[in-house]
């Protein structure tokens, strides 16, 4: 299944609810172009909302982090949410 963004502006904050799995490939791609993008659309308070994704493996973590810098760099700054015990555990 791939990975599914839903985008919400909720007081100032632009969420990013991410539903599937951020794994190498088309979903890491999707994840670091649509942070880039709302960025790059003004929006510099991003949240990216993990608590729909199942699964993230070293290249999902690695695009996370990417995303981080990419936006620290442009003057903003992501956030995680709801990140569940089976994200942070693996």
């Amino acid at each position: 299944m791939p990975l599914h963004v839903v985008e919400k502006v909720i007081g100032g904050f632009m969420v990013l609810d991410l539903r599937g799995r951020i794994t190498l490939g088309p979903d890491t791609e999707i994840v670091r172009n649509k942070v880039k993008e709302v960025v790059a659309a003004g929006h510099t308070r991003v949240i990216l909302d993990l608590g729909g994704v199942s699964y993230i493996d070293s290249a999902g973590l690695s695009t996370l982090i990417a995303c981080y810098i990419s936006a620290r760099n442009s003057g903003g700054e992501v956030k995680l949410l709801k990140h569940t015990k089976f994200v942070r555990d693996n």
